[in-house]
């Protein structure tokens, strides 16, 4: 609730007290959480509910698109910050990057990185194809289904990913990152296909 003009009042609404006001913008790893002792973590997640989250969600349409903007934004540079991928032993700087075998990443990186629209319509527009191909019925036989069960999981791992989460974005985007390449690949693949079957 970073950016709520009414933090008192979200808070109600979520079923929380509004005297836990100091807890904006904090998560579940800030030092002081509820959630580092195990009675308090019950209780506080007693009182929230995945439906009010998502009823709160849906009623303040504005708030939502800002925070999985900003979630689109993190999940975009494709690799966790303030982490690298070399043992302390190697001689390397702190947080330094190794950029073996990953000319996809880079690639994807240079195109997505840092623009949160980009990033969400290179899953959007794939599916879209694929839907549409799919409703043609130009897609080879037991591609739909497969296609349709990708763009589901990628949707639900979006979801979760950025609604469903404050801290290390970019890592718990990983599988929605995998699944949205795939459904990359096979629009590029049902294209090709659809092309060659009107000859």
């Amino acid at each position: 609730l970073p950016r709520s003009a009414d933090v008192p009042g979200d808070l109600a609404r979520l079923g929380l007290d509004p005297g836990e006001k100091h807890r904006v913008g904090t998560h579940a790893y800030s030092p002081g959480s509820p959630f580092e002792y195990p009675v308090p973590a019950r209780q506080f997640a007693g009182r929230l509910s995945l439906t009010r989250i998502a009823l709160y969600y849906a009623g303040h349409p504005a708030t939502t698109w800002q925070i999985l903007r900003d979630a689109l934004h993190r999940g975009s540079l494709l690799r966790a910050d303030r982490q690298g991928n070399y043992d302390r032993g190697a001689g390397r700087p702190p947080y330094a990057m190794s950029y073996y075998f990953a000319l996809w990443s880079i690639a994807k990186y240079q195109v997505l990185g840092r623009r949160p629209v980009a990033y969400l319509m290179f899953f959007l527009i794939p599916a879209g194809v694929l839907a549409a191909m799919a409703a043609r019925r130009r897609l080879p036989p037991g591609m739909a289904g497969a296609a349709l069960v990708m763009a589901a999981m990628a949707a639900v791992e979006l979801a979760i990913g950025t609604l469903g989460d404050a801290a290390e974005i970019t890592r718990h985007l990983t599988i929605y990152n995998f699944l949205s390449d795939v459904l990359f690949v096979a629009a590029l693949a049902a294209l090709v296909y659809g092309a060659g079957s009107r000859r």
